[in-house]
This record gives C-alpha cells, structure tokens and sequence, in this order.
C-alpha cells in the first residue's frame, strides 16, 4: 500500500498534519494547506481539490 493511500484512510478516523516538500503528491489528502517562508512565518496556499 502506497504512503498517501495509507494517510488517506487514516484521514477518515483521525486529523492529519502531513508535511511534504511536494503539494502535489499529497493533493488527495489536502483539506488545507499553507507554506512556510525563510522568516518562519506561514502563508496560506489556494488549494483548489
């Protein structure tokens, strides 16, 4: 079983803060997402499923 197929059954019974370098890749899972800049502060992502 493939890692995002698991998160997204773990997903249906629980709350996931998954961290990836790639959005796209995690797209199935993404409910919200945001990116972190060099100053440390998070910026909201458009994340159109």
């Amino acid at each position: 079983m493939e890692v995002v197929e698991l998160l997204q059954r773990l997903k249906e019974e629980c709350t996931l803060l998954v961290v990836s370098h790639d959005l796209k890749e995690v797209a199935p899972l993404v409910d919200n997402a945001g990116s972190v800049k060099l100053d440390g502060t998070l910026e909201p992502v458009q994340w159109l499923p």
